[in-house]
């Protein structure tokens, strides 16, 4: 059977774009491309020692992106000249020679082919001067969707593109991913603008929903709320309903192009795609559920957060792994953190922000930096992709026997299929995140990625589908919606059976019709912004609420989780990451450090320094450089 079609919205798709791309659908069949998981290379430019270095490390994966467009500060996205040089016109000589560049580095190479579909100059200024907005696709990449003739231009490219890789790299590849919008992660920059074109789909999408025919909210409703950061359903619900049109325009446009791509490989590769989670609403990645349950990608990923590298605290990802592998599909991580020897000049005049922002000082950081996220993708058994930028970020003869060291580890638990071994569930809520511009996202990611614990990240849609008896604390950083559907499934699934419930400011403020602090305080038993850390006993579970998400330090969670039952695995709030077979902990101050165990073993094995750690019980002792990571293999 084929898959559902992914189309673009209602009433822009015209005749001859079907019959332009029909001969690519036939092909897209509900068998999926390779799910094994991946460790790769990647840079934007041709770093062909660091090319080299990798291939002897016995790693043989890169991920190689063509470019025709302009990175966020400006400057070319690689060091090749554009390949899409007009109308169909398109210079495989310029893409081959990336990919032949590799291949003289590493005869073994294989490849995830990256295909930057964003607007060259030409297209973007033939189409800004058409249309005012929209053409260049890395700033207004759902109004560049609504427009007939860039999507035209741009399927018919990517098609080309991936049956030319197809002809001529044939089994080197291994996946293809479609790069577009800001940063080439499909994040939309445009404010919220709505072109004529847009304007339409809106229509479209409201008149499909039974909904008024509301005019496009100006800057001003866009970026108004009526109450505290809130946006009121009463008043406002053209603002909300319009958020969730760009997450629903963004997602279509993710299927589109994934579809296009697995077609013209005959259905015979992976396909991926960025989908990070953006805690801002109207950028189109606040809402990932569609792409999550695409049956046109088998991997998604992101970068890291930026706000969360910093030695000593838990890197980790933004997004709900959990509900993606509910879903059989994989993550992969994006390790584009900036090492001692990362290289900040793009250019004699450009650099990438200051050497003191989010950089390793030393050896001894990038070790324990790296280590921590190799042992994050161990543990998790995602996928990997280390992403050297500019340059330099391995050059370290150290390093480089890092990674090579971490490979070999990956290599022998990427299929564990062990799940964390989580009593913390985190729940991301995307409808509730339309109420506000920036929902709470950041300070409790940092919290529960340092509370000496590991935790499960899911949707609050997939709250019924998880084994909900394993979790002993239920967070709930931003929902702020709690709609009598949503009520049913708290007190189904969460509000019983003792369970501590973490919520935060306007935790069930809006029911779905209506904005009202009462409604916070039925829900939690304190008024709405209470200052300081509450509890309540609200008789079987125990509400824990607190006007400002910073009144919660790793301090008083980790105290808190403890209080709750929560096993612990260290004295204080460190990162760790554990299943039932690893576990992993990141430090900036070493030291001899007890690690504690949820059962027995006999010995502890250090996986990077391959020490072995007698531990005859459910304890042993650590002596951690500073700054360090250490990651156990526990032996029973």
């Amino acid at each position: 059977m084929r898959h559902a079609r992914a189309r673009p919205p209602r009433g822009l798709i015209m005749k001859k774009e079907i019959i332009a791309i029909i001969a690519v659908f036939a092909a897209a069949f509900s068998s999926a491309g390779s799910k094994e998981k991946f460790f790769a290379y990647r840079s934007f430019w041709p770093e062909t020692a660091a090319m080299r270095a990798f291939g002897e490390a016995g790693i043989d994966l890169y991920a190689v992106m063509p470019s025709n467009s302009f990175n966020t500060l400006g400057e070319p996205y690689c060091k090749f000249k554009p390949f899409w040089v007009w109308d169909e016109t398109y210079l495989w000589g310029v893409v081959d020679e990336q990919f032949d560049l590799v291949i003289r580095q590493n005869p073994r190479a294989k490849f995830i082919c990256m295909i930057d579909i964003n607007s060259p100059l030409w297209l973007a200024r033939r189409l800004n001067i058409s249309y005012g907005l929209g053409g260049d696709s890395f700033t207004d990449i759902t109004n560049s969707f609504c427009i007939e003739n860039w999507r035209g231009l741009t399927s018919k490219m990517l098609k080309a593109y991936v049956e030319h890789m197809e002809k001529r790299y044939g089994g080197r590849v291994y996946a293809y991913i479609v790069a577009a919008g800001g940063s080439s992660e499909w994040y939309d920059n445009g404010k919220g603008r709505a072109i004529p074109q847009k304007e339409k789909a809106w229509a479209n999408y409201l008149k499909e929903r039974g909904l008024p025919n509301w005019k496009v909210p100006s800057h001003a409703e866009l970026y108004t709320p009526s109450f505290d950061k809130y946006f009121d359903p009463q008043t406002q619900m053209p603002r909300i309903e319009y958020a969730r049109f760009t997450e629903k325009l963004m997602s279509d446009a993710m299927d589109y192009f994934s579809e296009i791509a697995r077609g013209a490989a005959g259905g015979k590769r992976a396909v991926g795609s960025f989908c990070g989670f953006l805690p801002h609403t109207l950028v189109g990645k606040i809402d990932n559920r569609q792409p999550y349950s695409s049956p046109f990608l088998d991997f998604l990923g992101d970068p890291g957060g930026y706000d969360n590298r910093k030695i000593g605290m838990g890197g980790g990802m933004n997004a709900p792994v959990k509900s993606l592998k509910l879903r059989g599909k994989h993550w992969f991580q994006e390790i584009d953190h900036r090492t001692h020897t990362f290289n900040y000049d793009l250019s004699p005049y450009v650099k990438i922000f200051g050497k003191d922002l989010y950089g390793m000082k030393d050896q001894a950081e990038t070790s324990a930096m790296l280590k921590r996220e190799f042992a994050l993708a161990a543990v998790m058994q995602n996928s990997l992709w280390c992403f050297d930028m500019w340059g330099g970020v391995f050059s370290a003869p150290e390093t480089m026997a890092l990674v090579g060291k971490a490979h070999k580890i990956w290599s022998a638990h990427k299929d564990d299929n062990l799940p964390v071994r989580a009593e913390i569930l985190y729940i991301a809520d995307p409808d509730s995140c339309l109420y506000t511009e920036y929902p709470e996202l950041k300070h409790f990611k940092q919290i529960l990625f340092s509370c000496g614990a590991p935790f499960d990240h899911i949707f609050f849609g997939d709250i019924s589908k998880v084994d909900m008896s394993k979790y002993k604390v239920v967070v709930f950083p931003h929902s702020y919606e709690i709609t009598p559907e949503k009520k049913k499934i708290l007190d189904q699934y969460v509000c019983k059976d003792g369970k501590v419930v973490v919520a935060t400011a306007g935790f069930g403020i809006i029911d779905g019709k209506r904005l009202d602090p009462a409604f916070t305080e039925k829900l939690t038993g304190f008024k709405y912004k209470t200052a300081g850390v509450n509890k309540k006993d609200m008789g079987g579970w125990t509400s824990v609420y607190a006007g400002d998400e910073k009144s919660f330090s790793k301090q008083n969670f980790m105290e808190l989780i403890k209080n709750a039952g929560v096993h612990t695995y260290t004295d204080e709030p460190l990162p760790v990451y554990a299943n039932e077979k690893l576990v992993a902990i990141h430090t900036k101050e070493g030291g001899k450090k007890t690690v504690y165990l949820p059962r027995k073993v006999s010995k502890a094995k250090e996986l990077f320094t391959d020490k072995i750690i007698d531990a005859n019980g459910d304890k042993f002792e650590y002596d951690f450089i500073s700054p360090d990571t250490a990651l156990f293999e526990l032996i029973d």
